[in-house]
């Protein structure tokens, strides 16, 4: 049975629907194009044979929110039920976000912490930076919120999955 989810990229809808094909593969829909996917954990992230072509994704999720790294490309998204995104949008788009975990989606070293605990910060407002594969990346909000707790600080190595960040 397929599950019908809501991307929701940039500014940017898409439709996507999901159904298990086999021990590993999916068929997958998204707007209309249709892909068979063969979908394999890894760790810190996921191995996708779609194509011919193997992709290796390094994949971090808190909550809805999604942040991919492919290609050296990174991508944040939130992923939400048909359903969720139908609530959603009667609410005029307002979603209850509650407690929310910024975790590192691959190793690295933070370079600069951005906020404190009690700081309120802003959708996409830089939270801090971090340096993984000779790049520093800024990791920024998802949401606005205040600063519950910083886990890490400058100096510090960060493993893949870790929480760097509580927002509320």
């Amino acid at each position: 049975m397929p599950r019908t989810f809501v991307a929701k990229l940039e500014g940017r809808e898409a439709s996507i629907e999901i159904e298990p094909a086999g021990p590993s593969l999916y068929r997958v829909r998204a707007d209309g194009v249709e892909q068979t996917i063969d979908a394999r954990r890894l760790k810190g992230g996921l191995s996708l044979l779609i194509e011919g072509k193997n992709y290796e994704v390094s994949l971090s999720r808190t909550g809805d929110d999604f942040d991919v790294l492919l290609d050296n490309r990174r991508f944040r998204f939130r992923l939400l039920s048909e359903e969720r995104a139908r609530r959603a949008a009667a609410r005029g788009g307002a979603e209850v976000t509650g407690r929310r975990e910024v975790k590192a989606s691959m190793p690295g070293k933070v370079i600069a912490v951005l906020v404190g605990a009690g700081d309120r910060v802003n959708a996409k407002q830089g939270l801090l930076v971090i340096e993984a594969m000779k790049m520093e990346n800024e990791i920024k909000s998802q949401g606005a919120g205040e600063v519950k707790e910083v886990r890490v600080q400058p100096g510090q190595a960060v493993e893949s999955g870790e929480v760097l960040v509580v927002l509320e």
